[in-house]
């Protein structure tokens, strides 16, 4: 993992040469140690009182996203996934109070198998808890197939949002930022609830956003606020949670969805396999023969217009 140096965080501000030259005096008749103190005393003032830097960020978007390329060693991965639902406004209880968790919804739970090549494939089988396919999405080099087997999965609603954060592509992450909302690459840093420091990529202080792990460079959480009828605010969140290591990449297990704070979805992996090569013929036939045995679209004509 490459961490940067102090010359890195200082050449990535706006200081100007001669700035820096002050930053690294040489006291004539000042002991040596006396001076390395006082020039780490001095630098550390600055970086703690630059308008700049305090409580914004010690990164540029390129300086953080080539961070996050450099933890990625996968390029081609099989997973299978469990994925609980619940339902986070559960109605009142007889005594008019609200649950404060979630209500599980176990038959709306499902699996997933999902087949994935960097910034080439993305093959998602969606069953329902019964085993029966209910969706199918098909994405390969810009070749694009969608069945539904059932109402109420969309292509939204069954990705892998992590996955695009795997890539070594910069367009690819930006892309799965903007589809998320995200509109601007900016950096800055921002606490959570329980005091953690995360690189935030977004509008500092409003809008869709996503959380970067400082210290591992993983996408912890992507955040986006959803206004009301009411005007109140209320945050959706996808979460990732509990990694581990496989093949000498750090991966999320779990990753939680969350409408203001409740619990909305929880999808975990169940297996997870790395393969040389994905079977992509067979999955594009497959995309086929679902595709032609849907019903066509009927159209409705209103002739009393």
């Amino acid at each position: 993992m490459r961490i940067f140096e102090k010359s890195d965080i200082l050449d990535s501000t706006t200081v100007s040469t001669n700035e820096k030259t002050i930053l690294n005096p040489t006291p004539l008749n000042t002991p040596r140690h006396l001076s390395r103190i006082l020039l780490w005393g001095m630098s550390f003032l600055w970086i703690c009182g630059s308008p700049d830097l305090a409580g914004a960020s010690l990164m540029q978007w390129p300086d953080l996203l080539y961070q996050m390329q450099e933890q990625v060693s996968w390029s081609g991965m099989r997973f299978e996934t469990k994925v609980q639902v619940f339902d986070p406004l559960p109605p009142r209880k007889a005594d008019g109070t609200v649950s404060a968790v979630s209500l599980p919804l176990p038959q709306r739970g499902y699996t997933q198998r999902i087949h994935w090549k960097d910034s080439s494939l993305l093959a998602v089988e969606t069953f329902s808890a019964s085993g029966s396919l209910v969706h199918h999405w098909w994405s390969y080099e810009g070749e694009q197939r969608e069945w539904r087997g059932a109402p109420g999965f969309t292509q939204d609603e069954v990705q892998w949002l992590w996955l695009e954060f795997t890539s070594r592509r910069r367009l690819t992450r930006e892309q799965a930022l903007r589809e998320w909302g995200v509109r601007s690459f900016r950096v800055s840093q921002e606490l959570d609830g329980d005091n953690n420091v995360y690189y935030r990529v977004g509008h500092p202080t409003s809008g869709a956003h996503a959380w970067i792990d400082p210290q591992t460079f993983q996408l912890h959480a992507l955040r986006q606020p959803i206004l009301l009828p009411d005007g109140q605010e209320w945050m959706l969140e996808v979460i990732y949670l509990d990694f581990k290591t496989y093949r000498q990449q750090d991966y999320p297990s779990v990753a939680e969805y969350r409408l203001n704070g409740k619990l909305l979805k929880k999808m975990t992996i169940t297996q997870l396999e790395r393969i040389g090569d994905l079977p992509v013929g067979s999955l594009r036939e497959q995309s086929l023969k679902l595709k032609a045995a849907e019903p066509p679209v009927r159209k409705v004509v209103d002739y009393a217009r």
